[in-house]
């Protein structure tokens, strides 16, 4: 008789503890708002949930590259975009001033202008992304050029990673539009193109409609170059915040609670914890009579 009273005892005992256990499991599920709590909640559910999050977590980053190589893209854009400006008026002083028929005074006056234009031409070729000079390549702590217009920078292509196979190059180097030789480029241009306004010689004033439009060209090549990035950089981001979107989605069908299915489960399972605990409790008392009795 003690032995079945020992057998009876244990299995109560071992079936409140159970109850216990869910409830407790139950409670942990909806303090964290979360459905899996311990991969034994669902082994599968759990293996899937850590793949899902790798693949995030690999987004992400391409989302934050993403976003890194679009401001980069608009502020060369910007700064191209402003030399274009700069290139559009040098190239009016150079046919304006080609016939001749101007004083002295006037292309001392128009020199002053050009110098001008030269100076904020380098600056834009000088602008920079934080503490990174646009133009420079990989030497993007370096200055493009100097205030002569001496080139300083490198060929570097700096390219970020957009995709799972894809990279993309973020940045124009200044050579590739602006000239990497003393000898020629735009920088040249301009200041050649002073010199002839300052001498008044009217074939290098005339020689600096060419040189400016092939400046233009250039430079035109360049923010076609830079727009056609920017554009495959937003569709990228669109695609793959689609992704991010179903990832999301996917992952709160894995780990989010049912709040009303969780609340239904939780008053069953607490239903089921003090049955456990009463007929336990009704159990050790007979069998403290039936051991009194004898």
């Amino acid at each position: 008789m003690r032995v079945t009273d020992k057998i009876m005892y244990d299995q109560m005992r071992f079936s409140v503890m159970a109850n216990r256990d869910r409830l407790f499991a139950i409670q942990q599920r909806i303090a964290s708002n979360r459905k899996l709590t311990s991969l034994s909640d669902d082994p599968r559910g759990s293996e899937k949930a850590s793949r899902l999050k790798s693949t995030r977590s690999e987004l992400d980053q391409f989302h934050r590259n993403i976003r890194a190589g679009k401001t980069s893209l608009e502020l060369t854009g910007a700064a191209l975009q402003g030399v274009e400006d700069l290139l559009v008026r040098a190239k009016e002083i150079s046919v304006q001033f080609s016939s001749g028929e101007y004083s002295a005074g006037d292309r001392k006056l128009a020199a002053e202008e050009v110098a001008g234009i030269y100076r904020q031409v380098v600056s834009y070729a000088n602008a920079k992304n934080g503490s990174d000079y646009l133009f420079s390549g990989f030497g993007s702590g370096t200055p493009a050029y100097s205030a002569a217009g001496v080139w300083q920078g490198d060929a570097g292509v700096r390219e970020l990673r957009i995709g799972a196979s894809e990279r993309m190059a973020v940045n124009v180097t200044g050579a590739s539009v602006f000239g990497s030789s003393d000898s020629a480029g735009l920088m040249k241009d301009l200041r050649d193109f002073q010199a002839a306004l300052d001498a008044g010689d009217t074939a290098g004033i005339s020689n600096a409609m060419t040189t400016m439009d092939s400046g233009l060209n250039a430079v035109l090549s360049g923010l076609a170059d830079v727009g056609t990035r920017l554009k495959h950089v937003e569709v990228m981001d669109i695609a793959i915040g689609t992704m991010q979107t179903s990832i999301a989605t996917e992952l709160s069908g894995i780990e989010d609670l049912d709040i009303a299915e969780m609340a239904s489960e939780l008053a069953k399972q607490e239903a089921a914890y003090q049955a456990a605990v009463q007929v336990a409790g009704r159990v050790s008392s007979l069998s403290i009579l039936n051991g009194s009795s004898k």
